[in-house]
């Protein structure tokens, strides 16, 4: 099976995909706009790809755009660095949906403190 290195056209009007697998390859970058029209994707799976300096490089350019019902993806050796995971992760988070983001354990990002915050009592 060929190997792919960018995202393929002939997927790119799938517009009602849910689900999408490209790990084991040799992808190296996406589009801010790659994911734009997926606006149905669940999931994306981009393990074992080369995805070095993608997510921070795409901050500079306004970030990836996903549609707002991406709820999981996975991303674990791409060779990923702290800042590539801490720009997907804060993408990420601005959709309602998102759950899970799977990458090394090195990488996680902090999730927010969610404890209560004590408000003093007004006298």
């Amino acid at each position: 099976m060929e190997r792919l290195s960018q995202l393929p056209n002939e997927i790119i009007d799938i517009i009602a995909l849910r689900n999408l697998d490209l790990s084991r390859n040799y992808i190296e970058y996406f589009s801010r706009d790659s994911f734009k029209k997926f606006t149905r994707l669940r999931e994306l799976v981009l393990e074992d790809n080369e995805l070095i300096d993608c997510f921070a490089k795409a901050t500079k350019t306004g970030g990836l755009a996903f549609g707002d019902d991406i709820r999981i993806v996975a991303v674990e050796r791409n060779g990923l660095t702290k800042a590539d995971v801490a720009a997907l992760f804060a993408e990420l988070c601005k959709k309602p949906k998102f759950d899970k983001l799977y990458v090394e354990t090195r990488l996680a990002p902090q999730p927010p403190d969610t404890r209560p915050t004590k408000i003093p009592r007004l006298k």
